[in-house]
């Protein structure tokens, strides 16, 4: 019997790996190949990326909250039909249409972020939880890795096809999109309408795996005495509101950078498929330190990783800032910060979602990882009015980005170390939760 309860919770977290690598490859597709075609169709949504996935974390976030009652099996699915649908009918709806569309892709995509955290933290033991969270963050990162290196290719290949040039000739006509025909800039925008109805259909696949999971009623309580509570003492501690201001600044930081890379790299002179190249590669780096952060909180302690890792970007943020500098050798130059960039910051996230859940009892883990992600939402709708209002009036907005990114970086992570490096800069399981047990129960 024991076995069998064994077996199906690790078939659940393999599942859910499974699913999230096709999430990530959706992923690299949005912040690639669509975020390009939403600058030519639309450049106002475009701009405003980071407020719609701001919007649309808060609405993830408030349905996750009832995954202990619906369960997650059903808000895979249901995540995974809006998913498909909403990216197939971005491509072809008309522009009003285009951020209600926009709005539903992103609450499909993030719901499955949402749930990352309690929904592996539910299927695993406490001495294996980071283990499969880096698992699935590896997963995701490699299915990014997909959709950012197919997308590009192919949407020039099909550009080429349209125009019936060589690739090569239309590699080099994406350098420079704002002096295209009509003609031209009609195949430019049906490759890309291609590309992302093919994502459309791989993305239902998603259901596949979604109904091979076997969940139980009793997958979501935790003990009797917990379930006598509403799970609210928990989430007015000290740690528990410090780790939202963490979160808001760490979330305003990368919602300032993230969603423009592409538009970033071809605005400093890069052609569209090496955009996709060097977008390719920081994903790749990604997955590469996500690896190895597990041996490195067992040196040094979880706290100590998260900051030294995400402080050892910030000199990467400043020579991105100041890539239209570089001349000819701006893709060496900024791909290799790129690349440490990104797989410094990423190799922090499965440790900090660990964090996460061990800050609350298993019956506030849905709640908590929903309030968490309402307040990232809040931070990502203001950081795309800044940069709607703000940073992208002026030329050098872009580039400014990655300063004020670097100065919140700061902050945040060296609030992390003064306030949480005490109790929770643990480097074994076992250890952090015999404090974890220590600071609830004393509640």
């Amino acid at each position: 019997m024991q076995d069998r309860f064994e077996k199906r919770y690790r078939d659940n977290c393999v599942i859910y790996i499974l699913i999230y690598a096709f999430i990530g490859m959706m992923t690299g597709l949005i912040f690639d190949a669509l975020i390009t075609f939403l600058m030519t169709v639309s450049p106002d949504t475009a701009k405003s990326m980071a407020s719609y996935m701001g919007i649309a974390t808060f609405a993830a976030s408030s349905i996750a909250i009832l995954a202990p009652k619906a369960g997650y099996k059903r808000i895979i699915i249901f995540a995974a039909i809006v998913t498909s649908a909403s990216l197939a009918a971005i491509s072809y709806v008309q522009q009003w249409l285009i951020s209600a569309c926009l709005f539903l892709l992103m609450t499909g995509i993030t719901l499955f972020d949402v749930i990352l955290s309690p929904y592996i933290a539910t299927y695993t033991a406490a001495a294996s939880r980071t283990s499969f969270l880096t698992k699935a963050s590896c997963a995701s990162v490699l299915g990014t890795i997909i959709g950012t290196f197919a997308g590009g290719p192919m949407i020039v290949l099909l550009f080429s096809k349209k125009l019936n040039i060589p690739y090569n000739a239309a590699k080099i006509l994406t350098q420079d999109i704002s002096s295209f025909s009509f003609g031209y800039y009609s195949g430019y925008i049906d490759a890309h309408r291609i590309v992302m109805m093919v994502f459309a259909a791989a993305s239902i696949l998603i259901l596949i795996p979604a109904f091979s999971i076997r969940e139980s009623v009793g997958d979501h309580a935790s003990h009797a005495k917990e379930k006598q509570s509403s799970g609210l003492p928990e989430l007015l501690n000290k740690y528990v509101v410090l780790f939202l201001i963490y979160t808001i600044l760490s979330r305003f930081a990368a919602s300032l950078i993230a969603p423009y890379v592409s538009v970033y790299l071809t605005k400093i002179g890069i052609n569209r498929a090496a955009v996709s190249m060097l977008a390719t590669l920081q994903y790749l780096s990604a997955l590469v330190f996500m690896a190895s952060s597990g041996k490195l909180v067992k040196k040094i302690g979880q706290i100590y990783a998260i900051a030294a890792l995400c402080l050892a970007s910030v000199p990467f943020m400043l020579i991105l800032a100041n890539g239209h500098r570089f001349g000819s050798q701006v893709e060496l130059i900024v791909g290799t910060a790129l690349f440490f960039r990104a797989g410094l910051a990423n190799a922090a996230v499965p440790v900090t979602n660990s964090l996460t859940m061990e800050l609350v009892p298993k019956k506030s883990w849905a709640l908590y990882a929903s309030l968490v992600f309402m307040m990232q939402s809040t931070a990502q709708i203001f950081a795309g009015l800044f940069t709607k209002l703000y940073l992208f009036n002026n030329t050098s907005g872009y580039a400014d980005a990655y300063y004020y990114a670097a100065i919140l970086y700061i902050t945040a992570h060296g609030m992390l170390l003064a306030a949480f490096s005490k109790r929770y800069n643990c480097s074994e399981r076992a250890e952090c939760n015999q404090k974890h047990i220590s600071s609830t129960t004393g509640q």
